[in-house]
């Protein structure tokens, strides 16, 4: 709790919101936690201000400036930090230093994006990758593949002639993985899988695969993996659906 000397009013009416008392007030110090009102205007003070000057050092000792520069503070308390520091060049300093550490700070702690996220970024927005990908020697599938590369790399693949159910085409097997082009008209009736992880990976259309009771959406450039010995159905919300299929044995 601070001092308040109010000097230049005739009558005051404060409110103290901690424990509800009115207080009026006349030419006198006065404590307040919080804020003043006053009857003839809206006008508000931080109270971080001792007597008719504000106490700098108790100013900053508060937090209110670490607030401040953590975008913490209502525009009313934001509008008010930034008066004073334009007033007192020992807070601008102050806020400075802040600053200086703060961003200090968000260098060192800063967590590095996966190198893969320019991809996945690359395809949300309509662009391909900078990977150009080789159809007989294609990488795994994941979440942070860009869906437009691998729709220009299996373009020469695509149906053609009209077809019912499932067009499937198989892109690679190994002991390791397996992955497959399939082109859906149908929806896929509940399944699990024993011995190995099913994931996809959609490059056109839209469709919703419930796991174990969950229904997850999917659109051209989401990636899907389904649990081991997990239930799980897909169901076409357009007319057809590309994706790539993608088992990873165990």
């Amino acid at each position: 709790m601070v001092l308040l000397n109010i000097n230049y009013y005739s009558e005051c009416l404060f409110w103290l919101k901690n424990i509800n008392i009115l207080y009026i007030c006349c030419n006198t110090i006065i404590p307040c936690p919080r804020k003043v009102f006053f009857r003839n205007n809206a006008l508000c003070f931080n109270l971080l201000i001792a007597s008719s000057k504000m106490n700098l050092q108790d100013y900053i000792n508060s937090g209110i400036l670490e607030q401040y520069c953590l975008g913490l503070l209502d525009s009313a308390e934001a509008d008010q930090v930034a008066s004073y520091c334009l007033k007192y060049p020992e807070l601008r300093d102050e806020l400075n230093s802040i600053e200086a550490v703060i961003e200090k700070m968000s260098v060192e702690k800063a967590i590095a994006p996966p190198p893969q996220l320019k991809n996945k970024i690359l395809g949300r927005l309509g662009f391909a990758g900078n990977e150009l990908l080789d159809i007989n020697n294609l990488p795994p599938t994941d979440a942070y593949s860009n869906y437009l590369s691998w729709l220009q790399a299996v373009e020469h693949l695509l149906p053609t002639e009209p077809f019912d159910g499932l067009n499937i085409q198989v892109l690679q097997q190994t002991d390791k993985i397996a992955q497959m082009l399939v082109v859906a008209k149908v929806d896929v009736p509940d399944e699990s899988h024993d011995n190995y992880a099913e994931s996809f990976f959609i490059l056109q259309g839209q469709c919703s695969c419930t796991i174990d009771g969950k229904e997850v959406f999917l659109n051209a450039g989401d990636f899907l993996e389904i649990p081991l010995h997990a239930e799980h159905d897909v169901k076409m919300l357009t007319p057809t659906v590309t994706a790539i299929l993608q088992y990873r044995f165990v």
